[in-house]
């Protein structure tokens, strides 16, 4: 299925719900749920709902929206993360911040997949205000929240929050890719050049920064060189979104029109 972003890896959930009760059923857990959620969604719903009605908690619960965004339903899987987030708080023993700022992240990265960016942003800011500022989970939690105020076309915004993530998180590239379409889209180009040419550094044969850098070039009336890069996205394993993108900007170079247009960006 195609996605916006990719859905947030569940490894810090799973550390806090690997031991929950399991379902009455031999070999039934949460791992084995995430595990059927990719593999085989339909079942997984159906399971991870019997697991929930016969106890099986915020673990089951969550399983529950794995597979809602594997079936491409992402607005019921953000509303169910939603209130998972709200029930987590509300409990006796509530369980640590880190782990309801996780499910407010995915949450936020559900609505993002449900094209509702301003929700997202609500989403992911209060993800945010639960962690301390230097918490490495911060660097994804600004990058999708970038990306929620780019879809919403806060570019000055979303550039702040990718500062602060690029801080955090130097050595991601793909947070850099992200930066430079933002400071493109600011009219920045040499500082975008900076940060895509930062990101090939790290990333060589990313797919995204070469679609990224030939646009650039573009714009910095190097056409070759824009070319060169479209075409070296197409030699590369792009996921089919950017090489869509890339074969559109070769079209439009070899038939005279405009080939930049406004490349928003496309998720990491």
């Amino acid at each position: 299925m195609h996605r916006l972003v990719p859905y947030l890896a569940v490894s810090a959930i799973l550390a806090g719900f690997a031991m929950p009760q399991a379902h009455a059923q031999s070999g039934w857990n949460y791992g084995a749920c995430v595990k059927m959620a990719k593999d085989s969604p339909e079942t997984a719903l159906k399971k991870a709902g019997d697991w929930v009605a016969a106890g099986g908690g915020f673990a089951a619960r969550h399983c529950v929206t794995l597979a809602l965004v594997e079936l491409d339903r992402p607005a019921a899987a953000a509303k169910k993360l939603e209130a998972l987030a709200r029930d987590m708080a509300g409990t006796e023993n509530a369980p640590p911040k880190a782990r309801r700022a996780a499910i407010l992240a995915q949450e936020g990265n559900a609505w993002l997949l449900a094209d509702k960016p301003q929700k997202a942003y609500f989403a992911l800011s209060e993800a945010r205000s639960l962690l301390p500022e230097d918490d490495p989970a911060q660097a994804d939690i600004l990058l999708d929240r970038a990306r929620a105020q780019a879809a919403m076309d806060n570019i000055k915004a979303s550039r702040k929050d990718l500062d602060k993530a690029v801080k955090l998180a130097p050595k991601r590239a793909d947070i850099r890719i992200f930066r430079a379409t933002a400071l493109r889209r600011l009219d920045e180009i040499d500082a975008a050049l900076h940060d895509i040419e930062a990101a090939l550094a790290l990333a060589p044969d990313n797919p995204r920064a070469f679609l990224e850098r030939g646009v650039l070039r573009y714009l910095s009336d190097d056409p070759i060189g824009a070319v060169q890069d479209w075409e070296r996205v197409l030699k590369l394993d792009a996921a089919e979104d950017v090489a869509a993108a890339a074969r559109k900007h070769l079209k439009q170079v070899s038939s005279g029109a405009d080939a930049t247009g406004d490349e928003k960006p496309q998720g990491q």
